[in-house]
């Protein structure tokens, strides 16, 4: 009997042990997630409508109707890391439950991209999941691309022309370079006595700096079809940034119509593009603008036929702009330039005249520009025959005067180096008549100064055995501007008497004249003026000449390239 009273308490403290409540254990499979608090009330059966904590179902025994005990299913734990986003509650559900992705979490200035089963963010989730153990999942993030500024940006930038670079002086146009009517640079071609200060060498330029004036006109003339750009600038803004707030991602390829104008903002990092198309006088005409969000490089293409096209590249990692065009079938022309850290601006224009298949390179020029001057070297455009000729221009950036220029000729391999200046630079000479003009075959006139009609103005050899002259006075194109009575700046120009020396016998040209001529003369130009002259033709002309055959025709049409394609 006393075995039986040990067995039966025995027996009843294991029946006792089977009614007691199950231990569940809670915790994440992940020690990242150890601060993520989970809590359970086991008061209620089911979750709440108020998710923000999770739901862990209570332990427990349950009785059927027939009498008989079961114990709960096993339940899992689902945790979310969201790596700086805002919270989402944990799930406690049962093991092979079948999960829908919970709503996005959210994060200032970033974009949800998954949840991820790796902390390293390699691995996205698959949708919907079926849950077999405790697991983690981790949010993975894009940082917001500021797009909506990134298109502000390039509609602030994408006006910049070649003119920017250029000091207003150099500019047609200049208030104090313009003059009254073409009328007022009429000189009659000198047929009669004209004063020397009646003679305009203020308000004109030379034939090198009117080349480089002469491409920016005409750029200008497809610069004007950027203003559709502004004309459609605020509805296409207000639109594009609605759908850009619209978007959940980094990219955009935003389409829409305004009035004629077919319209395309897509971006791909770190590409911005933005493409305008409509139909002008039965030619399909495009702007196409593209920015890239890195460097800040800005690239528009203007189309307004088959025939012209503009492409130009603004680089603000150097300070540069460069622009090539296709102006009919008849003209290529590019136009660079640059600007360093101190202000000194440097560029080039290389011009190609001719039609498609057959194009000589027919004006070039290279030019610095510093806070003092303006340099501008080019071919001299009327060099004799069998002359190679090259000619460097100088002028005071602060008033656009024109103050010298210098001039390398080469015949049989020798050089002649010449100095030449306005007539209002020559004290001594008061008034200029022309008796025989300029041939096809010479650059070389007849003429007379100071009122002698009795004797004509007599120059001198070089030496006895070089026939070349030490000084002459010759005509050279000078370039002026005028306005119309629409208010454009038309053009007019004017052939005007120079003189010219050789450099090596400048300091004998005052005793030459008198020797030749009878008059007393001198050269009103300062050392500083004379010495910036011949120093930039020393350092300039060799430079040019290394340059000028680099920009070809392929290369232009190559940096021009086709209409832009919207993908």
């Amino acid at each position: 009997m006393k075995k039986i009273g040990i067995i039966i308490p025995l027996l009843t403290l294991a029946l006792a042990s089977c009614n007691a409540p199950a231990s569940t254990s809670k915790t994440p499979s992940d020690p990242s997630t150890s601060d993520i608090s989970t809590t359970s009330d086991p008061s209620v059966d089911a979750p709440s409508s108020d998710t923000s904590e999770p739901y862990i179902p209570s332990g427990g025994s349950s009785t059927s109707d027939s009498g008989s005990s079961s114990t709960s299913a096993e339940e899992v734990t689902l945790t979310f890391v969201t790596n700086g986003g805002s919270y989402v509650s944990p799930l406690v559900v049962e093991k092979n439950t079948s999960i829908e992705k919970p709503s996005n979490p959210t994060r200032s200035g970033y974009h949800f991209v998954s949840w991820c089963s790796d902390y390293t963010l390699t691995s996205d989730v698959s949708w919907p999941y079926t849950i077999l153990a405790n697991t983690t999942f981790y949010a993975k993030w894009n940082e917001k691309l500021p797009i909506k500024d990134y298109f502000t940006t390039l509609l602030a930038s994408y006006s910049v022309k070649p003119s920017n670079y250029i000091p207003d002086t150099m500019l047609p146009g200049y208030s104090t370079k313009t003059i009254a009517s073409a009328s007022a640079v009429d000189y009659g071609n000198f047929a009669s006595n004209t004063s020397v200060s009646s003679i305009d060498y203020a308000h004109g330029y030379g034939e090198q700096w009117h080349m480089v004036m002469d491409n920016i006109k005409q750029s200008d003339t497809i610069f004007n079809a950027l203003s559709v750009v502004s004309t459609i600038t605020s509805t296409v803004t207000a639109g594009f940034n609605n759908y850009i707030d619209s978007k959940g991602d980094n990219s955009a390829n935003y389409n829409t119509t305004v009035g004629t104008y077919g319209v395309n903002i897509s971006f791909s990092n770190p590409n911005l593009e933005y493409t305008i198309s409509w139909t002008n006088n039965a030619f399909d005409t495009q702007i196409y603008m593209n920015m890239n969000v890195s460097t800040q490089v800005i690239t528009v293409r203007i189309q307004l036929s088959d025939s012209q096209a503009l492409k130009y590249i603004i680089d603000p990692r150097n300070n540069s702009y460069s622009f090539a065009i296709r102006y009919l079938g008849v003209r290529r022309a590019y136009f660079e330039v640059k600007k360093d850290k101190s202000n000194v601006v440097t560029g080039g224009v290389y011009e190609y005249i001719g039609i498609d298949g057959s194009f000589n390179l027919s004006n070039c020029a290279q030019f610095t520009i510093d806070d003092s001057y303006v340099s501008v070297v080019g071919d001299k455009a009327n060099s004799l025959i069998a002359f190679e000729g090259y000619i460097c221009e100088v002028y005071d950036a602060t008033t656009g005067l024109y103050l010298g220029h210098e001039v390398q000729e080469t015949l049989s391999s020798i050089q002649f180096d010449t100095l030449w200046f306005s007539l209002n630079k020559i004290t001594g000479i008061t008034s200029f008549k022309m008796t025989v003009g300029p041939t096809s075959v010479t650059d070389k006139i007849t003429c007379q100064i100071n009122g002698n009609t009795s004797a004509n103005f007599t120059s001198m050899n070089y030496s006895v055995l070089n026939p070349s002259r030490r000084y002459d006075i010759e005509l050279r194109k000078f370039y002026y501007y005028y306005k119309d009575e629409k208010n454009n700046y038309v053009e007019a120009k004017a052939s005007i008497p120079f003189l010219f020396v050789q450099e090596e016998k400048l300091s004998t040209l005052s005793t030459d004249i008198y020797t030749k001529n009878s008059v007393s003369v001198s050269l009103n130009v300062s050392s500083t003026i004379l010495n910036k002259i011949e120093s930039d033709y020393d350092a300039l002309v060799p430079q040019y000449i290394q340059d000028k055959q680099d920009i070809t025709v392929a290369y232009i049409l190559s940096f021009i390239g086709e209409k832009h394609t919207i993908a």
